[in-house]
């Protein structure tokens, strides 16, 4: 989860490289589901649901997404940036039904 207040004047730029990362990261392998939050209360935000943490690690430290963060921190007054594990919860059925296919991404394909 990534949330910043842009400095003033800069709002239109955070989202729009918030935007830019989130479609950077889209088909990503491991990218369960992604989106960016409009403004609330003068913040901005991005928020990505990662199959595993070695996945979302390794997409975070890509050239492209390493320039557009520190794009995003020089454009921000302040910039939080957490990695959560989930331990459990709720996943509606239809939500489920469709993540369903990242259950086996750590076993082989059977060709």
């Amino acid at each position: 989860m990534t949330l910043l207040r842009p400095r003033p004047g800069a709002t239109a730029d955070v989202q729009a490289l918030l935007e830019e990362l989130d479609a950077s990261l889209a088909g990503s392998e491991g990218l369960l589901l992604s989106f960016v939050t409009g403004v609330e209360s003068n913040r901005l935000g991005r928020i990505a649901f990662w199959h595993s943490k070695e996945a979302a690690n390794r997409e975070a430290t890509r050239d492209h997404v390493l320039a557009l963060r520190s794009r995003l921190r020089i454009l921000s007054l302040d910039t939080q940036e957490v990695l959560m594990e989930v331990k459990s919860g709720h996943v509606p059925p239809e939500l489920a039904s469709m993540l369903a296919g990242y259950a086996d991404l750590d076993e082989p394909e059977v060709a």
